[in-house]
């Protein structure tokens, strides 16, 4: 499926599987069991999207229990009964690391780093770094989904230029233009020395989905945390979690619109104000309407299914977030992003409107429909 969407959209791609360790894995992708992967690959002609000389790279999501385990092993600090950490403990959830280009240090959650400096090490790495800076590609975008948007977001800063300012421009790799989509990633992992662009615009971008827990997975925790525990993270010079400075986020909402007796797919966009953290973003009236009227259809639109890799407390942890790990998105995921993003007016809510939330039993026969159209 990678492949045939791509190629409609004028891209030349190829995947590249690889285990933990960064080492290549050969043979039949289809047959083998949930590898690391990155996609790149090159747009000659562009779109109405996409410029032409463009090229790309996407980063695979958390898709084994070792992630999974990565990412939430910051769980066991929550509550009033959680162990206090001694410092090299906190040493070992939160790192560091240098700018490849702009040789400007930022504080990073380990896990995304650790895994994003695994991809590095690959050959497939090597390969796109050989493209990004010949003369075939004159924009580069950065992308990923989940754990990959995460770790694309380490990528756009490892390889963004700055200005004297030391803030991020829209080039990387010493002028050429790039930019960065993050699909659904865990938010707010940054801290300390936190990156900053030059401009705050859609060339950078974060994006959200209807209730995607995602988003809020860091900086929830840190708050959950006791006063003894969250001294010692502030110690170790963890003071909070936050987002790239004056990095766009956008939050989207879509719903299945009747018009003329026909149900379509529409998608609402809020633009999150400059520089307000996505929690606070949650306690907005906005934010909370919305939730109030996606929870208010009943458990067959509202309520997700999901089945997520792994075994035993993956699977429990993972039981509240269907909203990221969409059953739905596993089948009919390229199509739910060919829809158009728009700002829908007030008024248009005299339609009826019914949440599509994902891996809800609704929205997936909905979804199912619409693809055997």
């Amino acid at each position: 499926m990678i492949q045939t969407d791509l190629a409609d959209c004028g891209w030349n791609a190829s995947t590249f599987p690889h285990d933990h360790n960064g080492l290549p894995i050969s043979g039949d992708i289809s047959q083998l069991h949930l590898p690391d992967s990155i996609v790149f690959g090159r747009n000659l002609h562009g779109n109405h999207k996409i410029a032409p000389y463009t090229c790309a790279i996407a980063f695979g999501g958390a898709n084994d229990e070792q992630d999974f385990e990565d990412i939430f092993a910051f769980q066991k600090y929550y509550g009033d009964a959680a162990k206090i950490p001694e410092l090299d403990e906190i040493q070992i959830e939160f790192g560091n690391f240098t700018s490849t280009v702009s040789g400007l240090s930022h504080d990073v959650f380990h896990a995304f780093l650790r895994e994003y400096q695994n991809t590095k090490r690959t050959f497939s790495f090597y390969s796109w770094l050989t493209l990004a800076n010949s003369s075939r590609c004159q924009h580069l975008v950065m992308t990923g989904y989940s754990m990959g948007a995460s770790i694309a977001q380490i990528h756009r800063i490892d390889w963004g230029d700055v200005n004297a300012l030391g803030k991020y421009t829209k080039t990387c790799l010493g002028g050429k233009s790039c930019s960065l989509i993050s699909f659904f990633g865990a938010g707010a992992f940054w801290y300390g020395r936190v990156p900053e662009m030059n401009e705050f615009s859609k060339n950078d971008r974060l994006i959200v989905k209807d209730r995607d827990k995602a988003q809020l997975m860091m900086p929830l925790g840190f708050e959950s945390m006791s006063e003894p525990i969250k001294d010692s993270f502030r110690r170790a010079g963890v003071h909070s979690l936050v987002d790239i400075k004056d990095v766009q986020i956008l939050w989207r909402v879509q719903n299945w619109h009747l018009i003329n007796g026909t149900f379509v797919p529409k998608v609402k966009v809020y633009q999150v104000p400059r520089n307000m953290p996505f929690m606070e973003w949650a306690h907005s009236s906005t934010f909370l309407d919305q939730l109030m009227y996606m929870n208010s259809w009943g458990p067959l639109v509202s309520r997700g299914v999901c089945v997520m890799p792994g075994a035993g407390t993956i699977l429990n942890v993972f039981a509240s977030y269907c909203d990221h790990a969409s059953f739905d998105l596993l089948f009919f995921g390229s199509l739910h992003f060919l829809i158009e993003d728009e700002v829908v007016n007030d008024e248009s809510f005299d339609e009826i409107q019914i949440p599509d939330l994902s891996s809800t039993v609704f929205s997936t026969i909905m979804w199912a429909a619409w693809n055997a159209r």
